[in-house]
């Protein structure tokens, strides 16, 4: 499955309404351009970071259900490139 910057920013903002749109183009960006991120780097985990700092620590538990939700289906969306980066990386090492 191919999916564009759109498809994920669209996942963010039907999961977590009213989260900063900055954050929302800037993180459907870094999934896409897995270059850019450290070789080791876990990106669905500081996907995952930047937007529970983002709802902040009060939420409820709803919130973190749907950032949950919400991280398991980025996964689902990238399975295709993160396999491949991390195909890249072993036989780099």
């Amino acid at each position: 499955m191919v999916c564009s910057e759109d498809d994920i920013a669209e996942e963010i903002r039907g999961s977590l309404p009213g989260t900063e749109e900055i954050i929302v183009q800037y993180l459907s960006g870094y999934l896409l351009d897995l270059d850019d991120a450290a070789e080791d780097e876990d990106v669905l985990q500081v996907t995952r970071d930047i937007l529970d700092s983002a709802i902040g620590s009060s939420s409820s538990q709803e919130k973190r259900r749907d950032l949950d939700k919400l991280v398991t289906r980025l996964a689902e969306l990238l399975k295709e490139p993160l396999n491949r980066r991390e195909e890249k990386n072993r036989a780099g090492r």
